[in-house]
């Protein structure tokens, strides 16, 4: 922990001035190889800085990527309603 004491996040100019908020999810599809559980990760945006962002593993064992996608999709699109 000593390492990253030194690290801060630096809020830098707007590349994309007209975009205000952005949200955006992905999955790395079983890469838990003893589980096959997937890793969901998504990112917010305000202002093209980031304000939230989250990885974790997903609750559930999908049988496709297009599932494990959705789900991901799903609990993105839930945090924003």
């Amino acid at each position: 922990m000593k390492a990253i004491k030194h690290y801060a996040i630096e809020l830098g100019t707007l590349y994309i001035e007209h975009l205000i908020f952005a949200a955006a999810s992905d999955v790395a599809y079983a890469d838990n190889l003893i589980t096959r559980r997937s890793t969901k990760g998504s990112i917010f945006q305000l202002f093209g800085n980031i304000i939230d962002w989250q990885s974790k593993k997903q609750a559930i064992v999908t049988t496709l990527t297009t599932k494990a996608k959705l789900l991901a999709l799903s609990h993105i699109s839930a945090w924003l309603l």
